[in-house]
């Protein structure tokens, strides 16, 4: 069951013309097999329209194909670091879609040879239905467990892509509401999150907005809540977050994350 806003009926009865959207973020893990992600891409696509996907990479290009055979639309950067997003062709028409670096290669992090470029992967859909449009971004960005004291470099790649994550999302606010889904490696709770940044962007997740309670032990990697969803406080005339759940069970060593919006 998934933990929602107002549970009442009248208040998830829809206005006319409002669209219902129901979107999945998940990092599938480089190393998983495709016929591990294609299990776990048929249980999110019954559920979803929408899913962003981190760790998605050349190993996994294959599975495009299988992808289009489900009807089902996808935008990929290619490189190492890919972070796809695929869509229900079906319900939503691509309107317009792209990449954004928000870091390049970085060397002289602790325990790593190299940090590679990472993109922030968009894109913009309409309803086919309702015509309501909206764009969500797909990201993974640098782990970010050791706090800035010990890790100074990667303090500062993470302020960079967070930085950068909101220049995205302004631009593509000025057509309508943006959706940041993906690995972002830090919590909420804890003090290496870029508070600063977000809330300057004006963008909140979704743990902060409906919490934790009733999604069941354990969070979306291990015991921590790293994979988010994060909306524009400003946007709350055109999107509602009316529920969010922690789909487990998957071949990754995360959990997918599901939430349920309308586009009013």
């Amino acid at each position: 069951m998934r933990l929602t806003a107002n549970t009442s009926s009248a208040a998830r009865r829809e206005p006319p013309r409002a669209s219902r959207l129901e979107i999945a973020t998940y990092n599938v893990l480089f190393k998983t097999s495709d016929a591990q992600t294609k299990e776990d891409l048929s249980r999110l696509m019954r559920r979803n329209g929408v899913i962003n996907l981190q760790e998605f990479n050349a190993g996994h290009r294959d599975l495009f194909t299988w992808i289009g055979n489900q009807g089902w639309g996808h935008v990929s950067a290619k490189g190492w670091a890919e972070e796809p997003i695929i869509w229900d062709r079906r319900k939503y028409q691509k309107v317009d879609s792209g990449q954004h670096r928000i870091n390049d290669a970085v060397d002289g992090i602790a325990g790593r040879k190299t940090y590679p470029a990472h993109n922030a992967t968009w894109v913009r859909l309409k309803d086919r239905k309702t015509g309501k449009v909206f764009t969500t971004v797909s990201v993974h960005t640098i782990a970010h467990n050791r706090g800035p004291k010990l890790t100074p470099l990667v303090d500062r790649v993470s302020k960079h892509q967070f930085s950068e994550l909101a220049k995205l999302t302004e631009r593509l606010s000025k057509h309508g509401p943006v959706i940041i889904g993906g690995d972002l490696n830090t919590s909420p709770s804890r003090g290496t999150w870029p508070r600063k940044i977000l809330e300057a962007a004006h963008l909140r997740s979704n743990w902060q907005q409906l919490g934790r309670k009733g999604l069941g032990p354990g969070g979306t990697h291990g015991p921590s809540f790293i994979d988010h969803f994060l909306t524009q406080t400003t946007m709350k005339d055109k999107l509602k977050l009316l529920s969010h759940d922690i789909v487990r069970g998957g071949h990754s060593d995360h959990n997918a994350v599901e939430a349920d919006y309308r586009l009013k």
